[in-house]
């Protein structure tokens, strides 16, 4: 026969570690209930303007990227008049978007295109500032500022930024004709110590390319 269960006691239930774990939680729970749910309550509101803030973005982009269309094209068929409008309302409607971020990319060109330097270099500014999220546009953008700069005669610091654009994506198709690029500032500027050095590290870095033979032909006669 099964021997009937002992029946614990007041005083053993209290010295069960399980039942005194318990006990001690919910006397925990009760004397902060206050302060947890208002953490829980802070964390509820952070995860739904999370998901608002997300559901927003996209919706801006959509927006963003329809509206781009018709500029763009303006852009491209040199049409300034009327894409810089255009462009410039995606910037200001729609900031932190894709789309924002290649309007202003494409104001930046519009300007330089015009002659427009300190225009050109302040939008090449803010999309490295701002938005910086293709590597192509960024390294368009520092070689867009070394450009304006090459205008305005400050070869030096051209020449930091073609090499900066080269440097920071060196497998770019764009990056050995940046350091010829900045070769050619340094000559200018009167480095010729300086471009030496950088036609023989074109040399180094992009061996059997039609531009090495350039940069030996600048070896050569710096």
């Amino acid at each position: 026969m099964l021997k009937p269960r002992k029946r614990l006691t007041k005083r053993e239930i209290k010295e069960d570690p399980l039942v005194t774990k318990y006990v001690q939680v919910k006397q925990f729970w009760l004397h902060h209930q206050k302060e947890f749910n208002i953490i829980i309550g802070v964390i509820a509101v952070v995860v739904i303007v999370g998901f608002l803030m997300i559901k927003s973005k996209k919706s801006a982009e959509i927006k963003a990227s329809s509206k781009l269309a018709i500029p763009e094209t303006f852009y491209h068929l040199r049409d300034y008049e009327r894409s810089i409008p255009e462009l410039e309302t995606i910037v200001e409607q729609y900031p932190g978007t894709h789309s924002a971020g290649m309007a202003v990319f494409f104001l930046a060109n519009v300007h330089y295109d015009q002659k427009e330097y300190e225009k050109a270099n302040d939008y090449y500014d803010i999309y490295l500032d701002d938005y910086s999220d293709d590597d192509i546009f960024i390294s368009s953008s520092l070689a867009g500022k070394a450009a304006c700069m090459e205008n305005i005669e400050d070869y030096k610091q051209a020449a930091e930024l073609y090499f900066k654009a080269a440097k920071k994506f060196p497998d770019l198709f764009t990056s050995p004709y940046n350091v010829m690029n900045a070769v050619r500032c340094y000559k200018f500027a009167g480095l010729k110590d300086k471009a030496k050095e950088l036609s023989k590290y074109v040399i180094n870095k992009y061996p059997d390319t039609p531009i090495e033979q350039k940069a030996e032909y600048f070896v050569k006669v710096l």
